[in-house]
């Protein structure tokens, strides 16, 4: 189980997908590089076209579907936000 929020108004919850949800009035475009490539995306359309972020748009919520390949410690970072602190933790355990 993996689950992770932040202050920054996107939060998120997984197990077998996850459900990445955008609470902003813009939206935000999170890459997590090493995330995408250590789990098996079932719907890569949800990704951008090179797999490695998610484009969250205003007040919406992305479903990713996966199988996890390995346990790890990952960090979705918003490309345009990181520095405001637009960053998050994921867990596979």
């Amino acid at each position: 189980m993996s689950s992770f929020q932040t202050s920054s108004g996107f939060a998120a919850a997984c197990r077998t997908n996850c459900t990445w949800s955008m609470r902003d009035k813009e939206g935000h475009d999170f890459t997590a590089p090493d995330f995408f490539t250590s789990v098996q995306v079932k719907n890569n359309d949800a990704l951008n076209e090179s797999g490695n972020s998610v484009f969250l748009h205003p007040e919406k919520t992305t479903d990713i579907y996966f199988i996890a390949q390995n346990a790890g410690l990952f960090a979705p970072r918003c490309t345009d936000h990181d520095w405001a602190g637009m960053t998050t933790t994921i867990v596979i355990d």
